[in-house]
């Protein structure tokens, strides 16, 4: 296989495969460097022109599971993020306790009157005197991005509040957040107006998404792999969104999915 060997991304875009890329995510997601190299030495020598990322991420996803069960819920984190869908409140839901995590007292889906409308507000956020407002944007689709007309929206519902609440509000933040990611357009105007847009690998201050959920073990149950996806959607429909809440309720027969959920919960 040559330097050259170009594969195709879930948005269509050809880019050169990179061995070096997969090793590193594959050691990110913890797996034993042995046996990183194993299924990169593999999956190097079956790589083909024009192949989906999405089938590469299938072949490693499977030979890690194989023996290494935990690296690979890590690994396959991104995609279990999209099955928090379809409806999207069960990702603003799973925002909402990342929220928590960082200090910030939440509530979901609220209605705030503007000067002109009334809004729903997917998260609103309190810390001290600190009160902010995020939209949450959740694709399903592999490849989706949000483009600059989603801030340009968010802004106007966002300024439209603001100017109904007047100086009663005196520190306000504004916050896109999605499982995919943005525009450079949109990433332009999102700072110039002083939005916070936090995507899956970038955000305020360098953090994203996947740095936040990975670093605080606030992985979402739709990561457990010994739970079938019967169960999870029973779990997200009773407003479980996080391994450490299945803990609450897990069933006596869920022993396994228990010591799973121990484990994410330690990352």
């Amino acid at each position: 296989m040559t330097a050259t060997m170009m594969v195709t991304k879930a948005s269509g875009e050809l880019q050169a495969f990179s061995e070096e890329k997969l090793l590193s995510s594959l050691v990110k997601s913890g797996a034993d460097p042995v046996l990183a190299d194993e299924i990169v030495e593999h999956i190097s020598g079956q790589v083909f022109e024009g192949m989906g990322t999405n089938a590469i991420h299938d072949r490693a996803f499977a030979m890690l599971k194989a023996r290494q069960g935990i690296s690979a819920a890590r690994y396959n984190l991104k995609r279990a993020v999209a099955e928090l869908g379809p409806s999207g409140f069960p990702f603003e839901r799973y925002v909402a306790r990342l929220f928590d995590a960082m200090g910030y007292e939440t509530s979901v889906g609220v209605i705030l009157q503007g000067k002109c409308i009334s809004h729903e507000i997917d998260v609103v956020l309190t810390k001290g005197d600190v009160r902010g407002l995020v939209e949450c944007k959740f694709h399903a689709t592999p490849g989706a991005k949000c483009d600059v007309k989603v801030p340009l929206y968010v802004h106007a519902r966002f300024e439209d509040i603001a100017e109904r609440e007047g100086g009663s509000v005196a520190n306000r933040e504004g916050w896109i957040v999605t499982n995919s990611r943005f525009s450079e357009d949109a990433s332009v105007y999102g700072a110039c107006v002083g939005l916070k847009l936090l995507g899956w690998n970038s955000g305020p201050l360098g953090e994203s998404l996947l740095r936040l959920i990975d670093a605080r073990g606030l992985h979402p149950v739709t990561c457990l792999l010994s739970v079938s996806s019967e169960r999870k959607r029973e779990l997200l429909q009773d407003g479980i969104v996080l391994c450490k809440d299945f803990l609450r309720v897990a069933r006596p027969e869920e022993a396994e999915a228990v010591d799973e959920a121990k484990a994410l919960c330690k990352h």
